[in-house]
C-alpha cells in the first residue's frame, strides 16, 4: 500500500471534463491507500470527493487525520467520495467544515465496506454521511460507525457508543477542529 503520514494537502482544484475530476486534495485509483496524522483541508472537486476521492480503490484507512472545509459541487462528498467497491476505515478522524454530504459512496456493486470508529463528523452541511442513494438502495454493502459523534438532525447514528452533540471544537470558523477542554468527546472514545 501506499503509505501517507504527517501530509497536508490544501488549496487544490481539479476540473470537470477530465478523467478523476475528483479527489480535489487526494485521488486514489486501484491502489490501498493509509493516510495517517494528516489534514485534507480548503480543496475542490468538481464531482467526486473534494477532499478525497478514490476510484476502484482497494481499502482506504485514515488515521489521526482532519478533514475540513472541502467542495464537491456535485454533492457526492465534500470530504469522501468512494466509487466502485472501496473499502473505507476510519480510526480517529474528524469530517468536519465539508460541503455535504460529508461521506459519500457511489458504488452499488456490492462488496465494499464503510468502517468508522471514535471518529467526528460534525458540520457538513447538514448531511455527514450518506449511506443511500436517492431511489434507497444502499451504498454500502457493510456500514459500521461506532464510539463517533454524528451530527443528525435527532437521535443518535446506530451503533455502539456513538453521540450526536455538539463537539465544541476550539476554533472550526478557523479549522482548529480539536476538542475543547470541556468537549463531550474527551473520553468518550475506545481503544482502537
Amino acid at each position: 500500500p501506499l503509505n501517507i503520514t504527517r501530509a497536508r494537502f490544501e488549496g487544490n482544484t481539479t476540473v470537470m471534463g477530465a478523467e478523476g475530476s475528483g479527489g480535489g486534495g487526494v485521488y486514489i485509483s486501484s491502489a490501498d491507500v493509509n493516510l495517517k496524522d494528516s489534514t485534507v483541508i480548503g480543496n475542490t472537486a468538481a464531482r467526486g470527493g473534494g477532499g478525497l476521492g478514490s476510484m476502484s480503490a482497494g481499502v482506504i484507512n485514515a488515521q489521526n487525520t482532519v478533514f475540513y472545509n472541502n467542495r464537491d459541487s456535485s454533492g457526492s462528498g465534500g470530504a469522501i467520495c468512494a466509487q466502485y467497491a472501496a473499502d473505507i476505515n476510519l480510526t480517529n478522524v474528524t469530517v468536519g467544515g465539508n460541503s455535504a454530504p460529508g461521506i459519500f459512496s457511489c458504488s452499488v456493486s456490492g462488496g465494499n465496506s464503510l468502517t468508522i470508529v471514535n471518529s467526528a463528523l460534525w458540520g457538513n452541511g447538514g448531511q455527514e454521511l450518506r449511506t443511500r442513494i436517492d431511489d434507497g438502495v444502499p451504498c454500502w454493502s457493510e456500514v459500521s460507525v461506532t464510539h463517533s459523534n454524528v451530527a443528525q438532525a435527532s437521535g443518535v447514528y446506530p451503533g455502539t457508543g456513538n453521540l450526536n452533540v455538539d463537539p465544541l471544537f476550539v476554533a472550526p470558523a478557523t479549522g482548529d477542529l480539536r476538542p475543547a477542554t470541556n468537549s463531550p468527546l474527551l473520553d468518550a472514545g475506545t481503544a482502537a
